[in-house]
């Protein structure tokens, strides 16, 4: 009977209107507590004040503009590029900004690398096949094109660890010193810092 109790109760605030948080603290006596906040959630018809309106319309105004201007000469850097995205259809013309019409000859369309293109796609290829063949091309293909998606991955990385160390692992409140122990690629010598330490001496 209280399982079903239970799972009633939980359906019920599953679908209830309102957003639930609970927080766990303890009194001075050292005794448990559970805090619940609850918030409920209403449908609210009323009218935007005429203020509040332009200072919306206003602010999404500016919004547009400043992404215009940030993002305003995307397509020109994406046609002037295009070779990246198929090295196999462009011409010596679309190379000449970076002085390499020899190296774009040398990317002939022989089998192998064809097949590498189709089956792993641009960032595979230019990261295999780009430096050997064409250096200079692989690297503006690599570091324009294909390095600033790893830095997203990188601070997703980052982020998901201090949320574990915050969430799970916390032990302190300055997490500093463990944040830098779980993003770092860097593996410690323990042998020689074991060896660099001076052993105490007998009283």
């Amino acid at each position: 009977m209280a399982g079903n109790v239970e799972n009633t109760l939980i359906e019920k605030i599953k679908t209830g209107p309102f957003s639930i948080q609970l927080d766990e603290t303890t009194t001075v006596a050292e005794e448990a507590i559970l805090i619940v906040y609850v918030q409920y959630i209403e449908e609210v018809r009323r009218e935007v004040p005429d203020a509040l309106a332009r200072q919306f319309i206003r602010h999404m105004e500016q919004l547009q503009e400043e992404m215009h201007s940030r993002f305003s000469d995307v397509n020109e850097h994406v046609a002037k590029d295009a070779w990246v995205m198929d090295p196999f259809l462009a011409k010596e013309e679309d190379v000449e900004y970076l002085q390499a019409e020899d190296e774009l000859m040398d990317i002939e369309p022989l089998q192998e690398r064809i097949g590498l293109y189709d089956e792993h796609g641009y960032k595979r290829f230019w990261l295999v096949k780009g430096p050997g063949v064409a250096p200079r091309l692989a690297h503006h293909a690599t570091t324009r094109f294909i390095l600033p998606f790893a830095t997203t991955y990188l601070s997703e990385t980052a982020f998901s660890a201090l949320v574990t160390i915050k969430t799970k692992a916390r032990n302190r409140l300055d997490v500093h010193s463990d944040f830098r122990l779980a993003v770092t690629k860097v593996t410690p010598d323990i042998p020689k810092l074991a060896q660099e330490i001076q052993s105490q001496s007998s009283h």
